[in-house]
């Protein structure tokens, strides 16, 4: 996974959509071509895409979800996708995203993934349905 410098990604990847690949029970159908489509193009997330999808592997393991060895097989797949860690969100786009958490009613958390897909102007993978329903609002196209 790479921060920072952008290069041509597929889509905007959330967590919950990565958290689908490795959860089988929350992988919905409509998820499994995606892991197809991000290791073939490429995905860019925010760069807190990394922390939220690592806490929630950690909290997982630690609570039996996950034994150690699945989480380091977990780990391994999502390194699966060249990943584009964006870190605009410590540079610029806290302002935007913001605002889009404040008229959408989202976390800013959420609202970075939508700065995200906005600024690039690629789909977003999501299984938020708040979040679904913000970049509907704004006219960004939805995977799956």
């Amino acid at each position: 996974m790479r921060a920072g410098a952008e290069h041509m990604a597929g889509f905007i990847l959330d967590a919950s959509v990565a958290l689908a690949w490795v959860f089988p029970e929350a992988e919905s159908e409509a998820c499994a071509p995606l892991y197809a489509r991000a290791c073939l193009e490429g995905v860019a997330a925010p760069v807190l895409w990394a922390i939220e999808v690592g806490n929630v592997l950690l909290i997982a393991e630690h609570r039996g979800r996950l034994t150690p060895e699945e989480h380091k097989r977990a780990l391994h797949r999502l390194a699966g996708p060249q990943a584009e860690l964006d870190d605009a969100m410590v540079r610029e786009s806290a302002t935007p995203a913001r605002q889009l958490a404040q008229k959408h009613r989202l976390t800013l958390y959420d609202s970075l993934y939508l700065e995200l897909a906005l600024r690039r102007r690629l789909p977003l993978a999501s299984l938020d349905r708040e979040l679904r329903a913000a970049a509907k609002a704004e006219g960004v196209p939805l995977l799956p």
